[in-house]
């Protein structure tokens, strides 16, 4: 199970920014994972914009936007993963969460796209990977990090832990 760690807590607890255990973070990259802001019914994490590293910290197959989408989206589930844990959400505490569960609680996503041409990759990996359908922007950005072709940013809704999340 992935685990949040460097922890800064900011603004009297009300924002709390964080890494996850097991994604890989290049060193020239001084951000955080996700940053979670405090509303009365649980939280809003924000979550950098992820790119298809795997578990090695490695792009695989630099020419192919679906792996680099589907591997995009897993490191979302795992953040909002650890988030849920996190906050004291107890029916994740007991083993692997499944990348569905995790990604049903999000709100939106933005997808950069180093070419446009490749959004029908993009939404065959949506598909495969099973994210609900929630709004999303697509944009054309010419250029991302480390010469990715896709970086998926997320917000999701985390709720508090004593409330039962059937879905929207």
């Amino acid at each position: 199970m992935r685990t949040v760690f460097d922890l800064e807590i900011r603004a009297n607890g009300y924002i709390e920014s964080f890494n996850v255990e097991g994604i890989f973070v290049a060193a020239h990259f001084p951000y955080k994972h996700a940053t979670a802001i405090k509303i009365p019914n649980g939280n809003i994490l924000e979550l950098s914009g992820m790119l298809g590293f795997n578990e090695k910290g490695i792009i695989p197959e630099p020419n192919n936007p679906f792996l680099q989408t589907k591997y995009a989206l897993q490191n979302i589930a795992l953040v909002i993963s650890a988030a849920l844990v996190h906050y004291n959400h107890n029916r994740f505490l007991s083993g692997e969460i499944e990348t569905l569960v995790s990604l049903e609680f999000i709100i939106s996503t933005r997808v950069d796209l180093k070419n446009i041409k490749d959004i029908s990759e993009v939404n065959k990996a949506y598909k495969e990977v099973g994210v609900p359908y929630a709004a999303r922007t697509a944009i054309e950005t010419g250029k991302l990090p480390l010469d990715a072709l896709v970086e998926i940013t997320a917000t999701a809704f985390i709720p508090k832990a004593e409330q039962t999340f059937t879905g929207f």
